[in-house]
């Protein structure tokens, strides 16, 4: 457990989100802190005076230690963090070919055997922090390269005859293998993009399909995906109507009522809280759905919260789309008691949204009747009525 917590505070801080390269990133690190361990490692257990072939070990130990160091210390935003982890992969792998190199050129027998193998076990990791991090293609390909190339060059000398290495078959081996690995990393990377491309896509058509485009509210659909929320907490239901729109319309043109239609929504969004919700019930229609947990007399809450929406909506500058415009709204508002009377709370709300009008406009009015008298076909019959009375007042 003591291990396990050393070993994962030497990985911290992780930098950036769960994405490829910050995976890449956080891998760069704990591949330096993993070559630093294994050279100190063949220092300590096979060093014997400084002709012997570990002092490129105590050189590769005075890179991959700073670069260690480096990476975990220095205090980046993620990108800047990013950036470092690609030069840090370019110089391991400058200092890995030379590694590799020497350990071909200048073989020893009594070491050839680790240290080849554990070059070997080390390329793919590096291989894959380059490919994660999106290292430079050509450093990438110098690396498997010269993997692959030093075993054919230097596969015949002498002090190597003796060891399962002596084989120039090796360095095409070496090549087909991780060229296989790099085009594996990327297609992999690939579908991965791809993935969170689709992702993105469904993610918009998502919310294309509940949100309106004018004014970025909800639409019935988005709202309908709140009935498990309505059917859990209090709420309250306000329906909004913008006062003489048809008026404004015809005065200023629609792409001016368009506007009109935008700024209300954006004024109203900005006025609720994010437990609520805002709906463009149609045209220039609204209904605000208001959670009334924890409100002593929610229906005095709900009157104060629709008549500071009407306020807010009064006192609305409009004088980009016309000096002399303003706008004022009506609103019907009624508690909703339950998931199965949330249509017919919606009704009622309407139904005082209609008496508002009717009572002069610009104030807020619940309707006169119980909700439990409203349902089934009364509800039915309700509707063309307020549509007419509604389309009379507005006319």
């Amino acid at each position: 457990m003591v291990l396990k917590r050393l070993f994962n505070h030497s990985l911290v801080p992780r930098f950036g989100k769960d994405s490829i390269e910050s995976l890449g990133d956080q891998y760069t690190g704990l591949l330096c802190l993993l070559a630093s361990g294994t050279h100190l490692l063949m220092v300590a257990t096979g060093f014997n005076g400084w002709e012997r072939q570990e002092i490129w070990e105590i050189i590769f130990l005075t890179i991959t230690a700073p670069c260690y160091l480096i990476w975990r210390f220095q205090g980046l935003d993620p990108a800047q963090h990013l950036r470092l982890s690609r030069r840090i992969c370019t110089v391991l792998t400058l200092s890995s070919c030379i590694r590799w190199l020497a350990i071909w050129a200048f073989p020893y027998p009594e070491t050839t055997y680790i240290n080849i193998v554990s070059g070997l076990l080390y390329l793919p990791l590096l291989l894959g922090c380059l490919v994660l991090v999106g290292g430079n293609k050509t450093t990438i390909n110098l690396l498997i390269g010269c993997y692959s190339i030093t075993p054919i060059v230097f596969s015949q000398q002498q002090a190597l005859q003796s060891t399962p290495f002596a084989d120039w078959r090796l360095g095409p081996s070496i090549a087909a293998a991780y060229l296989v690995v790099k085009q594996l990393l990327r297609s992999v990377l690939a579908l991965n993009q791809n993935v969170q491309k689709l992702s993105i896509n469904n993610s918009e058509l998502e919310k294309s399909s509940t949100t309106d485009p004018l004014t970025n509210a909800l639409n019935r659909r988005g709202l309908e995906r709140l009935t498990s929320v309505i059917a859990e907490t209090r709420s309250g239901v306000i329906m909004l109507d913008i006062d003489h729109f048809k008026r404004l319309n015809d005065k200023h043109g629609h792409i001016a009522g368009d506007k009109v239609l935008t700024s209300i929504s954006q004024c109203l969004q900005s006025s609720i809280r994010n437990q609520d919700a805002l709906c463009r019930w149609g045209g220039e229609e609204f209904l605000i759905l208001i959670d009334l947990s924890g409100c002593k007399n929610p229906r005095v809450a709900l009157h104060r919260i629709g008549n500071s929406l009407l306020k807010s909506i009064r006192e609305l500058d409009l004088s980009d789309i016309s000096q002399e415009l303003s706008v004022t709204a009506s609103a019907g508002i009624c508690l909703v008691a339950s998931d199965d009377s949330f249509q017919a709370s919606i009704d009622l709300a309407d139904q005082g949204l209609l008496q508002a009008k009717r009572r002069g406009r610009d104030q807020v009015a619940t309707a006169q009747w119980d909700i439990n008298a409203t349902s089934g076909q009364n509800v039915a019959e309700l509707k063309p009525q307020l549509i007419e009375d509604r389309a009379s007042l507005e006319g």
